[in-house]
């Protein structure tokens, strides 16, 4: 049943989807139904959600009714501020490999040759960006037979002690809206490595 009222918070994973649109498509006001699509929401929530970050200050709305984010930062801000990564499902492991690099080419190329939901994020998701950022550990956002696939592809072993690979069941599959391939790799948009 659909609960009436107001969304519990403007940065529930659902209302998320929202404000993750909002600042994919940055460079243009869109119209609230084309955010609801975009989001893979319904119309009635997404007036909800944009009513409520209007109020907040963090949209407004053109002549032709467009919502665009009046201030980028602000709305990245409070977004990164609510949004707590421990709320998906982390299962932390091992995959063998001589590179961080090479960890999360083995696990890409397992998972896209499966045709399984995924996307690298975190500081792996950073440096398949910019390749600026070293990290230890690698992240990538999969569902729960991706798990399983990788257990028996590429040896994966769930051990919290010494774990180089952290794989994300997401708590909603918006965090996959966006994906860009990096070098190869599924990689999760910008906005989203950054949360």
């Amino acid at each position: 049943f659909k609960r009436r009222g107001r969304p519990s918070s403007v940065f529930s994973p659902r209302a998320a989807r929202i404000k993750r649109q909002l600042l994919i498509h940055a460079d243009r006001a869109l119209l609230q139904k084309e955010l609801a699509e975009l989001a893979d929401v319904d119309a009635g929530y997404t007036s909800k959600i944009v009513r409520r970050l209007e109020d907040g200050g963090m949209v407004q709305r053109d002549d032709a009714g467009r919502v665009r984010p009046k201030d980028l930062a602000l709305l990245l801000d409070a977004w990164s501020q609510d949004y707590t990564f421990d709320k998906h499902r982390i299962v932390r492991g091992q995959v063998a490999g001589r590179s961080s690099d090479q960890v999360v080419k083995r696990i890409a190329t397992a998972l896209k040759a499966a045709g399984a939901p995924h996307a690298a994020t975190g500081l792996s998701g950073a440096w398949l960006l910019t390749k600026f950022a070293t990290f230890r550990v690698t992240t990538f956002f999969v569902d729960e037979a991706g798990i399983e696939l990788l257990s028996s592809e590429v040896g994966f072993v769930e051990e919290e002690r010494g774990a180089n690979t952290w794989l994300v069941v997401p708590n909603d599959e918006g965090v996959l809206h966006g994906v860009s391939s990096q070098h190869g790799v599924r990689c999760a948009h910008p906005v989203q490595v950054y949360l």
